[in-house]
């Protein structure tokens, strides 16, 4: 039986805007449907969702990803970006995160709608489902890969192109199957679509 349900999270991070940086909290509440009957993979999707925003966007640097001086700059300095096809605003950011949060439970759980706000934005509460537009976010990028990526590929000054560092679920403990006795199980687990978007 699939059961609907919320849970609020919250999340320190940066954001590189009109040539400033700006410290940031951010509070999401994401509203979601149970997929399966597994209570297994339940709970591995609300730890990734969990584990993307708390480590992945807490204490990054969230950038437009065509800012490459400014991109430079910070990963010289050991910072991570997260980058976005455009400015990340809060709306922007609400709209990621309906789209990452979809990939990474890959199917095992269902998220519906998204609601951000933060303290920089001044509390006001962006809603995001999917029927709302996703602009750029329509588009293949990180955003729609399962795995706790968080940014695609960029060039550098001398336009040599780079890859993000790769990241894997595996890394956080956060596989999908478990077998009996709590050993791995290990497999080539294939992305589902998120749900459809429009432009």
């Amino acid at each position: 039986m699939n059961v609907r349900l919320s849970k609020s999270f919250e999340f320190w991070t940066n954001v590189w805007y009109l040539d400033a940086l700006v410290t940031n909290k951010y509070d999401a509440t994401v509203s979601m449907i149970s997929n399966t009957t597994d209570t297994d993979k339940h709970e591995v999707s609300v730890s990734r969702i969990d584990q993307f925003m708390r480590t992945i966007l807490g204490n990054a640097v969230m950038i437009r990803s065509d800012d490459n001086k400014q991109i430079e700059r910070l990963e010289k300095a050991g910072i991570r970006t997260v980058q976005f096809p455009e400015e990340p605003f809060d709306q922007t950011v609400a709209i990621m995160l309906y789209c990452k949060l979809n990939a990474i439970c890959a199917g095992n759980m269902i998220i519906t709608g998204v609601d951000l706000s933060s303290k920089a934005g001044c509390d006001v509460n962006y809603m995001f489902d999917e029927d709302d537009a996703f602009g750029p976010f329509a588009e293949d990028g990180w955003w729609n890969d399962e795995e706790p990526t968080f940014q695609g590929v960029s060039k550098s000054k001398d336009k040599i192109i780079k890859l993000a560092p790769k990241l894997s679920w595996e890394d956080f403990g956060l596989e999908w199957e478990v077998g009996e006795h709590g050993n791995v199980v290990t497999g080539n687990f294939a992305n589902k679509k998120s749900p459809k978007k429009k432009k």
